[in-house]
């Protein structure tokens, strides 16, 4: 059984471009690492990719081996299927590393969890959590 922690935080994951590199590699506007503050251990991403036409709209994936590189993909492609369902909302993702075997049986867990979530995720305003 999983233990859950008492609360998550987020904070941001700056990443700096060199002005002198030749990459076309965009960056998103902003990374979040959720984490559990008592252990340090890391609970997911939230990267938004864009906001150019209003806040970032994207999914929540749950998978136990979720990456901040694929929820930033994952953003840059909500990004464009927003813009080419002409939707007035920017492009993100959210990443929540978590094995969905800890919940078959025992769907006040995965409850808890959401709600851990859904906390960390009030303050962020450029992103507005959907369906995926």
């Amino acid at each position: 059984m999983i233990k859950l922690p008492k609360k998550l935080e987020a904070e941001e994951i700056i990443e700096i471009k060199d002005k002198n590199s030749f990459s076309s590699h965009r960056i998103p506007e902003n990374r979040f690492r959720l984490f559990d503050p008592e252990t340090n251990r890391s609970w997911g991403y939230v990267v938004v990719d864009h906001t150019g036409r209003g806040p970032g709209l994207g999914g929540v994936r749950m998978t136990q081996d979720i990456s901040i590189q694929e929820v930033s993909r994952l953003a840059y492609i909500m990004t464009h299927k927003n813009a080419a369902a002409n939707l007035p909302l920017g492009g993100a993702k959210a990443g929540l590393i978590a094995n969905p075997e800890w919940f078959h049986g025992n769907p006040n867990l995965k409850k808890k969890l959401i709600k851990l979530y859904a906390d960390v995720l009030f303050p962020i305003n450029s992103y507005i959590p959907a369906p995926d």
